[in-house]
């Protein structure tokens, strides 16, 4: 048999592994030969090489002759396996528990596999869909520029922080589009809410929001923010940010919407003396 790389070898010899339920070993295991054989002692003796002449991975020995007993146990039933096998069904479900992850082993592959190899396995999949949100992370400030340069007037920065070490680490981020800012100034009332929500995934933080209703009485998103953690210290940045792109000055004839959110209030008598409070009565009804 002919393979087009050594990748494509492993993940076969993985799979009869599952079918045939027999606990194989891989040495050597490397780029150019790989070795398997059963590991108690069977003489069943698989082992592939590499081509020079076709750069093909070709199999030179088999042995097909077993002498050993199924197991429901297998090594080779790692991580990177269960990613490859089940990556569908973690895509469509990334809220799947690891239980579950365990019993689609035991029912698929008729292996029993341990929490911390499926958690593994979880962990890989979203990974590989959300990228490495690090590398991601240290394109903020290109991100921001290129929203700017296609988007003339539009309010966006990021600022960052320096650790011991001199390593920056995300601190705020804020965008205003100015096509919203100019939306907003001529088809909506002087009413804004403001509120925060916890970032879920790897990465945490807040996401702080301005919003309000147009004509139609449909919300509006005017602008928003991601910040490390909601404190009043954060919420006098927005809100300052924001009073600055709609020329709000003092907010006399301006009125806030707000509930019970983390320093906000005080952030709002600070920057804005004149404005009008109201809280939101959803929060009024779920605190009575």
């Amino acid at each position: 048999m002919i393979f087009n790389s050594v990748d494509e070898f492993r993940e076969v010899v993985s799979k009869y592994a599952m079918v045939r339920g027999v606990k194989l070993t891989i040495r050597p295991n490397e780029r150019k030969r790989v070795r398997v054989k059963y590991k108690e002692g069977c003489p069943w003796l698989l082992f592939g090489s590499l081509d020079r002449k076709s750069n093909k991975f070709i199999i030179k020995t088999y042995n097909s002759v077993h002498k050993c007993y199924k197991s429901n146990r297998n090594r080779l039933c790692n991580s990177k396996f269960i990613a490859r096998h089940f990556r569908e069904r973690i895509l469509s479900q990334p809220e799947i528990k690891i239980r579950e992850i365990q019993q689609l082993c035991r029912e698929s592959l008729n292996m029993f596999v341990g929490k911390t190899v499926c958690r593994r396995a979880k962990n890989k999949v979203i990974a590989s869909m959300i990228g490495d949100y690090r590398v991601e992370y240290g394109r903020l400030h290109d991100y921001a520029d290129e929203i700017k340069r296609s988007n003339p007037s539009t309010t966006c920065f990021v600022k960052v922080k320096r650790d011991e070490d001199c390593v920056q680490q995300f601190k705020r981020f804020y965008v205003c589009f100015d096509a919203i800012k100019k939306g907003y100034k001529a088809g909506c009332r002087p009413i804004l809410g403001f509120d925060g929500c916890f970032l879920m995934g790897p990465c945490k933080g807040q996401l702080l929001c301005c919003v309000s209703k147009d004509d139609n009485n449909q919300m509006f998103p005017v602008t928003w923010g991601a910040v490390d953690i909601e404190n009043k210290k954060n919420w006098k940045w927005f809100i300052s940010t924001v009073k600055m792109d709609l020329g709000m000055e003092t907010g006399a004839s301006w009125t806030m919407v707000i509930d019970m959110q983390k320093g906000l209030d005080s952030a709002i008598v600070d920057e804005l003396p004149n404005v009008e409070h109201r809280m939101c009565a959803r929060h009024m009804v779920e605190l009575g």
